[in-house]
């Protein structure tokens, strides 16, 4: 998917007005150097195996499926510290994917490909057409330099309660 996104971006930005040929052919570069690196619980605890703990939760004897939870639950918090060290993850943690370095890396997790997103009652080219987005959203974004995308808060106060209520 994300190849077939940086193959028909490519060819939307040759066919596209620019304000230099040197312009259009950083864009052009930028998308086709572009990668996607996708972290999930084994790639998060490969190198940390034996250093993960069961973070303060109370284990039930008998409930194996809420022992095995809070398990995973801790494994993937402390993997991921461990992980993070590679890549500057933001203050708050999102599935979202960012681009994490100079490489143009977009990092994502793969919880956007797990359940409950994939049990939700969109079909599956919306859930996709998603991911898509928020990929697209992270191309644009380093081939403008955030130059053309607008800051959030520019938009609050259109989407402010008070208007909506007018």
């Amino acid at each position: 998917m994300f190849d077939g996104m940086k193959r028909k971006l490519t060819e939307l930005f040759s066919q596209g007005l620019w304000r230099s040929e040197d312009d259009k052919q950083k864009a052009i570069s930028t998308v086709s150097n572009m990668k996607v690196s996708i972290m999930d619980s084994e790639s998060l605890s490969e190198e940390y195996k034996g250093r993960d703990k069961i973070l303060e939760n109370k284990l039930s004897a008998d409930n194996y499926l809420i022992n095995a939870y809070y398990s995973m639950k801790a494994k993937f918090l402390t993997s991921l510290k461990a992980t993070s060290r590679r890549y500057e993850l933001p203050g708050f943690f999102t599935f979202q994917p960012h681009i994490f370095d100079k490489n143009l890396t977009v990092v994502m997790t793969s919880g956007l490909l797990h359940p409950p997103f994939l049990n939700t009652s969109q079909i599956m080219p919306e859930k996709y057409g998603i991911l898509g987005w928020l990929l697209g959203r992270q191309i644009m974004s380093a081939v403008f330099r955030n130059e053309h995308v607008q800051n959030q808060s520019e938009y609050q106060s259109k989407c402010s309660p008070m208007l909506l209520h007018r």
